[in-house]
């Protein structure tokens, strides 16, 4: 992810690049942990996927997209992310976890 934020190399090539899943950051008993962080504005009927490079490791961007705007439910569009990351090689831990943001009454 950090080499495809400082425009080292494009989303589809971090997919398979050697150091893909290199850990630069660990959260744990240190005293100074630096975390990246920022913020969005989140709207009425915007979607939140926080997920495990198991599932966007494995599928597109346009793919998770799709399932994500087509399924019923947040949780059918997870089991389906999982189902199509381990239909696409499912070789890592698969995580994900869809927030839907309400519309307002």
């Amino acid at each position: 992810e950090r080499l495809v934020a400082t425009g080292q190399i494009s989303r589809e090539e971090a997919r398979h690049h050697p150091q893909r899943n290199v850990i630069y950051r660990t959260i744990g008993d240190k005293s100074n942990v630096e975390m990246d962080t920022w913020q969005v504005q989140l709207r009425p009927g915007d979607s939140l996927l926080l997920c495990s490079d198991g599932l966007s490791g494995m599928i597109n961007d346009e793919t998770i997209y799709q399932i994500v705007t087509n399924a019923p439910s947040p949780q059918a569009a997870c089991d389906q992310l999982v189902a199509a990351a381990n239909q696409a090689g499912g070789d890592d831990n698969i995580t994900a976890v869809l927030v839907c943001i309400a519309a307002t009454a």
